[in-house]
């Protein structure tokens, strides 16, 4: 069975290169490099934040496009052409055809976006002096608070947010498990600052960060990271020995380069074990922090942004599946054009799911639309589910995990559709 799919992944692959499709990706690519040193912002942050999401955007669009056409036409061209008769006959059959098909612009796939990708590293390296830094973080256990005077008050409620306010003194600590040892590490620390009055503004607020490996331990005061955004001198603060001004910093600053305090953890502040405890402590009385539970984080090896880029092409590529899955169905019930067209009405729905749940929640339509559009909202593919754009821009790893969270929610969709796909061209044989 593997030899006769290959077979026809191989067949799919060559009749896609003699109908000369690799041009695409190569024009594309293209123009990447060309319109690449074009792209401008406020800043040098944000062009390249535009930058990773252009690279990110024509990979998704070339592999919707290939998702979309290949497959389909190729299909339809055996049917029309009576080839079906004898390609669906023993000992190959409609589903080594349609695996072999999948498989074979899947491969079309991976080579557009093995292409893009590697123009995608040039421009940036070219641009801006080298690849964006990429980051892996852990995130705590779990948290308590601490009073003024000492006193922990665990989190039994399990909240994902609490405010310092009042007295100083007052702060939180974070337990942290499964770090590596034996080398130092990155904390990244970020919260929200407010004054006393929504209009004052007060954006910064004088805190202490300390670590040690247990909570009983002696706790060692971090160090500011050279390279960091923040957390220094001001134009209007000097600095203080062994404290850190942390600025306001809300949920929308997710830039793990450029919207985090970073500090150093070294070595001995965390325990054989590769537990850690981390606290915060506010020292002013004129401001309160909004603490959120990942508002502390450590930073561990996350790899190359290549790596990542291309970690994240493969969730684009389960969904690229998903989609070329959906229109072989389409093309074994229907023509070419109808075929086209519901493969770009399920894309498209399926990238604004958002607007389902914005009617649920803010429009309170009828009792029987209601249904429906929950129905639509549980059924349908969601393409906006891995934000992997989002991800590379603001500088996280892209974990081998999603990876397979992706191939496991889309590859269950392409299942389904396969053997919908199967079932129609045994109806259509008899």
């Amino acid at each position: 069975m593997r030899s006769r799919v290959l077979a026809i992944a191989g067949v799919t692959w060559t009749e896609a290169v003699r109908g000369r499709l690799w041009l695409v990706p190569v024009l594309a690519a293209a123009g990447l490099l060309l319109a690449g040193p074009r792209l401008q912002s406020v800043d040098d942050t944000g062009a390249l934040k535009l930058a990773v999401v252009s690279v990110q955007v024509v990979i998704g669009f070339v592999v919707t496009l290939f998702a979309v056409l290949v497959g389909a036409s190729q299909l339809r061209r055996d049917l029309d052409g009576r080839l079906g008769l004898t390609l669906f006959s023993k000992p190959l059959g409609p589903g080594r055809y349609l695996l072999g098909r999948w498989t074979g612009v899947l491969a079309i796939m991976g080579g557009a976006t093995l292409i893009i990708a590697l123009a995608g590293a040039v421009l940036l390296a070219w641009r801006f002096g080298g690849l964006p830094e990429v980051r892996a973080t852990a995130t705590a256990v779990r948290w308590d608070a601490v009073t003024a005077v000492g006193e922990t008050l665990p989190d039994r409620d399990r909240r994902s947010s609490g405010m310092l306010s009042g007295a100083p003194g007052d702060g939180i600590r974070w337990h942290f498990s499964g770090l590596p040892t034996g080398r130092d590490l990155e904390v990244l620390v970020k919260v929200a600052v407010q004054g006393p009055d929504p209009l004052d503004p007060v954006r910064s607020c004088l805190a202490e960060i300390t670590a040690s490996p247990t909570a009983a331990g002696t706790p060692i005061v971090l160090a500011l990271q050279p390279g960091s955004p923040y957390g220094g001198a001001t134009r209007h603060r000097p600095a203080v020995p062994g404290k850190v001004l942390m600025a306001h910093r809300d949920a929308f600053h997710r830039d793990l380069t450029n919207d985090y305090c970073r500090l150093l953890l070294p070595a001995a502040a965390i325990g054989a074990d590769g537990r850690a405890v981390l606290g915060l402590t506010r020292l002013e009385s004129t401001t309160s922090m909004l603490v959120t539970h990942d508002a502390m984080q450590i930073g561990v090896d996350g790899g190359g942004f290549l790596a990542n880029l291309l970690r994240g092409a493969l969730v684009t590529l389960a969904s690229a599946g998903l989609l070329t899955a959906w229109t072989l169905l389409l093309a074994s019930l229907a023509n070419l054009g109808v075929t086209l067209l519901g493969g770009l009405t399920l894309f498209f729905a399926g990238s604004a799911l958002w607007t389902i749940q914005d009617t649920l929640d803010y429009e309170r339509p009828s009792q029987v639309l209601t249904r429906l559009l929950v129905l639509c909202r549980d059924a349908m593919p969601n393409f906006d589910r891995f934000s992997i754009s989002a991800e590379l821009a603001a500088g996280h790893a892209v974990p081998w995990s999603v990876v397979g969270q992706a191939w496991l929610y889309y590859g269950t969709y392409s299942v389904i559709f396969l053997s919908l796909a199967w079932f129609a061209l045994r109806r259509r044989e008899l």
